[in-house]
């Protein structure tokens, strides 16, 4: 039984989580090179589309989270 994202329970997200992690990887090997970059391009929009419509405080914001980010996942000082 398929489940709204917003509906389901915390055992459900797990699941779908888990099914997306064994999927995602072997649709990828799958696609052809033309694919690939189709959906690359496709992201790089949503993610232009999503910046333009920031404020500058939204930027910082996003900014300062992506460098804490990075510096817990690297162990680096910003």
């Amino acid at each position: 039984m398929k489940v709204a994202r917003l509906d389901e329970t915390f055992p459900q997200a797990e699941l779908r989580r888990l099914e997306q992690t064994v999927s995602d990887p072997a649709l990828r090997a799958a696609e052809l090179p033309e694919q690939s970059q189709a959906r690359h391009q496709q992201h790089a929009e949503y993610l232009a589309s999503t910046r333009a419509d920031e404020t500058p405080e939204q930027s910082q914001s996003r900014y300062q989270q992506h460098s804490q980010l990075l510096s817990t996942n690297h162990g680096v000082k910003h």
